[in-house]
C-alpha cells in the first residue's frame, strides 16, 4: 500500500473521535463530585442541555442555577423591591449563563459557581425584622436535604393566547409561532406535557417565558467538602419545534384522489408516447378496422 494512503485512512477515524469527544460529557468520570454542601462555601454546579437539531439560540434565553427547598432560596442574593409591600429575592436568577450564541453541537454543558448562604444567614428579611414586609427566607437546614436546580428559560415570548375550550396555547418565540395543548398544575403553572415544559409569567415584569427544570438533591452538612462540583442532570428540550403545517389537510380527500389518478394517467400517456407504444396501438386499431 502506498504511504500516502495511510493519512487518508486515518482522517475519517480522527473525525469520528473528535465529534464524539465534542458531544459527549462522561459525567461519571468527572472529578470532585460532591453530594453534600457546607454553609458559606462555593460550589461549581452544571447541567447538560440538549436543544432541537438545527436550532440556533442567540438572545432571549438563559440557564439559571439556585439552591432551594420549598419557598426558600439558599444561595446568596439580595432583595429587590418591586411594590410597596412586595420584595423578590434575586438569588433565584443571579447565577446564570445567558444569551450565548449557540449553534452547535446540539448538546452542551453550562455551569456557574454558586455561593451558599452562611448559617445564620445575613439577610433573611427584606426589611428589618418588626417592620411590615412580604417575604422571608428561612435558615439553611443543617442535616437535611435541599435541592440544586438548573432552570432553562426561553424568554420574552409574545402573542401568548389561550383557547380555554380546547386547552391550546399559542405563542411566538423569535420569528416562529408555536401551539401546544396545556394543563394547569396545582400551583397554577401552565404545563406543556408534549414538550415537558412550563409556561410562566413573571410576577415582577409580566414577561412570559417557557422553562425546563432539572433538580439534584444534596445534604447540608457542616463537615461537607468546602469545594466541589455538583451535576444537576440533563435538560432535554429537543422536542420544542414549530408545528408542521400540513397543506393537504384543507383539501377534501376526493379531490386528492382525483389529482392522483389524473396525474398517473397523464404520466402514463407521456411515457407511452415517448416509448412509441401509442403508435403501435394506433396501427393495431387501424388493422382491425380494415
Amino acid at each position: 500500500m502506498k504511504r500516502w494512503v495511510y493519512p487518508i485512512l486515518i482522517l475519517p477515524i480522527l473525525a469520528v473521535v473528535t465529534v464524539f469527544a465534542a458531544t459527549t460529557v462522561p459525567v461519571e468520570a468527572q472529578e470532585n463530585q460532591v453530594t453534600s454542601i457546607r454553609p458559606g462555601e462555593n460550589y461549581y454546579v452544571y447541567a447538560i442541555v440538549k436543544k432541537p437539531a438545527g436550532m440556533t439560540l442567540t438572545t432571549n434565553w438563559e440557564i439559571r442555577f439556585y439552591a432551594y427547598k420549598g419557598l426558600n432560596c439558599y444561595n446568596l442574593g439580595t432583595w429587590w423591591h418591586i411594590e410597596p409591600d412586595i420584595w423578590l429575592y434575586t438569588g433565584y436568577w443571579d447565577y446564570r449563563v445567558r444569551n450565548e450564541l449557540w449553534t452547535s453541537p446540539d448538546n452542551r454543558t453550562f455551569g456557574v459557581y454558586l455561593p451558599i448562604v452562611n448559617y445564620p444567614r445575613e439577610n433573611p428579611y427584606p426589611l428589618p425584622e418588626g417592620e411590615n414586609y412580604l417575604g422571608k427566607m428561612d435558615e439553611i437546614p443543617i442535616g437535611e436535604n435541599i435541592y440544586i436546580r438548573a432552570r432553562l428559560l426561553l424568554r420574552n415570548l409574545s402573542g401568548v393566547t389561550f383557547d380555554t375550550t380546547n386547552q391550546i396555547v399559542m405563542f411566538k418565540y423569535g420569528s416562529q409561532t408555536y401551539s401546544y395543548t396545556y394543563s394547569l398544575s396545582a400551583y397554577g403553572d401552565v404545563r406543556l406535557d408534549e414538550i415537558d415544559g412550563t409556561l410562566r409569567q413573571s410576577e415582577g415584569t409580566g414577561e412570559w417565558s417557557l422553562g425546563w427544570d432539572q433538580d439534584v438533591t444534596v445534604l447540608v452538612d457542616n463537615n461537607a467538602p468546602a469545594t466541589g462540583e455538583i451535576f444537576c442532570g440533563m435538560i432535554d428540550f429537543s422536542r420544542f419545534s414549530p408545528p408542521i403545517v400540513d397543506h393537504w389537510t384543507g383539501l377534501p380527500w376526493i379531490i386528492i384522489i382525483v389529482f392522483f389518478v389524473v396525474g398517473c394517467l397523464i404520466g402514463g400517456w407521456v411515457i407511452a408516447w415517448k416509448k412509441g407504444f401509442l403508435k403501435i396501438f394506433w396501427r393495431w386499431l387501424r388493422s382491425r378496422a380494415c
